[in-house]
Parts: C-alpha cells; structure tokens; sequence
C-alpha cells in the first residue's frame, strides 16, 4: 500500500506511522522523522479495526 508518512508512533519511537488513501493508520519500522511527508511503499502483514502493520518495501 502506499503510506504518506506523519511521524513517529507516538507509542513506540521505534516505529513510523502514516496513512492510507482511506485514511486508515499504519505502523511500520522506520524513521519516522526523517520519512515525514514522504510517500512509501508498505507490506501490510497485520490489521486491527483501526490501523494496519507492516513493513516498508
């Protein structure tokens, strides 16, 4: 999925998050401040009903 990238997870500074064209949330390993406004490529593996997991490719 592409993922328009906000920051970092704000619970796990490990990770980076943004969002889907749906607006639905996705966590990710990654840079979060340094991927900001950036667009990138995301494997999802996982979902809850409100945010997606994955990985960036």
């Amino acid at each position: 999925m592409e993922v328009l990238v906000e920051g970092v997870n704000p619970k796990d500074p490990s990770q980076a998050c943004g969002r889907i064209r749906h607006n639905k949330l996705v966590y990710f390993p990654g840079e979060g401040l340094q991927l900001r406004g950036e667009t990138v490529q995301v494997l999802i593996e996982r979902c809850n009903a409100y945010s997606l997991f994955g990985k960036m490719v």
